[in-house]
């Protein structure tokens, strides 16, 4: 009677309450909308009672879960009679087995699989598995591939740190040539920076608007300068070439 002498018990949406008198047991459940229900059991029926000990934890239960939902759950693992179709599966039954085994009172041996389930699968091997003869030359075809890949991978490594020194020289080389064109550059943008201040009278910023005409103007007599040089150059070999025939 220890277990229902715990004058209150919480369980889920409900409140079990049991009080004991010295020949009666009352239990009282209270819902969560207010309903009250009261039993009354004599207190030698209700120790010895398995009924009694039932109807306690029956309504104790609100899961609302039929007695084979509430029979999926781990702490109330039930074995039930077949009831649907897909109880009476070997499948199913495999599953009880190995839920409840000895339990169950399942034969082990249909854990096995049948004859008719060997031909079946070493059919499925025999048309999509391999043998070990094809698995041993999968195994020496994918050896031989990684190794040509490896060594086609260290080739191409060998060949690129050949070309290393022709390739840093080149680009030392094209450092070197941007270098000297940006100087140049500074150099000039420095000297047009003295010619407009001679011009002006006084120094002026490089961006400022008549900086930049006059930056313009000088690139047009440069460029104007540089036709009248190659026309020249031209002329003078087209001369050179008449002298040469003329002798």
């Amino acid at each position: 009677m220890a277990a229902l002498a715990r004058n209150l018990q919480f369980c889920r949406r409900k409140i079990i309450q049991i009080s004991q008198t010295r020949n009666l047991v009352t239990t009282r459940c209270v819902s969560a909308d207010g309903v009250i229900t009261e039993t009354a059991r004599n207190n030698e029926t209700a120790a010895n009672s398995d009924e009694f000990v039932d109807e306690i934890e029956l309504k104790r239960d609100v899961s609302g879960l039929s007695e084979r939902q509430a029979a999926k759950l781990n702490h109330r693992a039930k074995i039930f009679p077949p009831k649907y179709e897909h109880e009476l599966t070997l499948k199913f039954k495999r599953q009880q087995y190995a839920q409840f085994g000895r339990e169950s009172g399942i034969d082990p041996a249909i854990m096995w699989p049948t004859k008719q389930e060997l031909a079946d699968m070493k059919a499925d091997e025999m048309e999509w598995d391999l043998t070990f003869d094809q698995l041993v030359e999968k195994v020496r075809k994918d050896e031989e591939n990684a190794r040509m890949i490896r060594e086609e991978r260290i080739q191409k490594v060998e060949k690129a740190m050949a070309k290393m020194p022709e390739l840093i020289a080149g680009y030392e080389q094209r450092l070197k040539a941007k270098e000297e064109q940006m100087k140049k550059q500074e150099e000039k943008k420095q000297k047009l920076l003295e010619e407009a201040h001679e011009f002006f009278g006084y120094e002026i910023d490089s961006r400022d608007a008549r900086f930049k005409q006059l930056q313009e103007l000088k690139d047009k007599e440069e460029a104007k300068l540089a036709k009248q040089r190659k026309k020249e150059a031209k002329l003078a070999r087209l001369q050179a070439k008449l002298t040469g025939v003329a002798s």
